[in-house]
């Protein structure tokens, strides 16, 4: 039998070496880049700046709310209706007033005052 492998010179005691199995390790699950790995030392979160104060939501005016009917009436109730049109409050605000105050305040006025009316 001959060897074509460049170590043709050696013994044969080459084939009779015992196999080493191979294990693997599991793989690591990736982190975010700001979490600090197991390896790496742990980061103190120091604060650069104060936190700033949470924002209290200023309580809505009468004026306001009617500003916002009269724009409802007159040009619809969509979001864009109502944008800038109150000063010191969003589009956003404004349709989420008007959609989840007035208008259920409304349709509750509506269908009390049509309980009181006998059918015929």
């Amino acid at each position: 039998m001959a060897n074509d492998s460049p170590q043709s010179n050696t013994s044969s005691s080459a084939d009779s070496k015992p196999t080493i199995p191979i294990v693997t390790t599991p793989k690591k699950r990736k982190t975010p880049a700001d979490a600090p790995s197991d390896d790496s030392p742990k980061r103190i979160k120091t604060p650069s700046k104060p936190s700033p104060k949470k924002l209290t939501p200023k309580p809505w005016t009468s004026e306001e709310m009617i500003k916002l009917f009269d724009t409802a009436i007159k040009s619809g109730a969509s979001g864009k209706a109502f944008d800038g049109l109150i000063p010191g409050r969003t589009g956003e605000q404004c349709y989420g007033n008007w959609r989840m105050v007035i208008a259920p305040a409304i349709r509750k006025m509506l269908d009390e005052r049509g309980k009181g009316v006998k059918k015929a």
